[in-house]
């Protein structure tokens, strides 16, 4: 901004991208966060947000959220239910014959599913000589 010019800073909940007017507030399913910024030299000062984050795979947004941060706006899936709704409003429950755990990102893991992919996805098929109905958390 301009010596002449007052510019205000994006509050948190809302984004500005360049040239805004006002402030956009946070879409559904996402956050926007005043970040503090740190120069080279260690000047510090606080931006808004430029564009809006999306809670990640396998959380939803808190019913009443503000948006402002992840932890006020995003919450994992709860044991026996996914989450990868493109609006990050609601976590399903998982199929039968899958189990999930807390945060999963999927209702369809691979059948060869290695323990690392396993921890990334948070879900797996239920194990032989086990039965698992739907909304299995393990």
């Amino acid at each position: 901004c301009s010596i002449s010019v007052t510019c205000m800073l994006c509050p948190a909940g809302y984004y500005c991208p360049e040239g805004s007017g006002a402030p956009v507030e946070c879409p559904v399913g996402h956050y926007c966060p005043q970040d503090i910024v740190v120069t080279h030299e260690g000047s510090r000062w606080v931006t808004g947000a430029v564009k809006p984050v999306k809670c990640p795979l396998g959380h939803r947004e808190y019913n009443g959220s503000s948006r402002r941060t992840f932890s006020d706006t995003c919450e994992p899936c709860p044991a026996g239910y996914y989450g990868k709704h493109n609006d990050r409003q609601v976590c399903q429950a998982c199929q039968a014959g899958v189990v999930c755990l807390q945060g999963a990102t999927t209702t369809d893991p691979p059948s060869d599913a290695t323990s690392q992919l396993t921890a990334a996805i948070r879900s797996y098929i239920c194990p032989k000589g086990h039965y698992c109905p739907e909304a299995s958390p393990e």
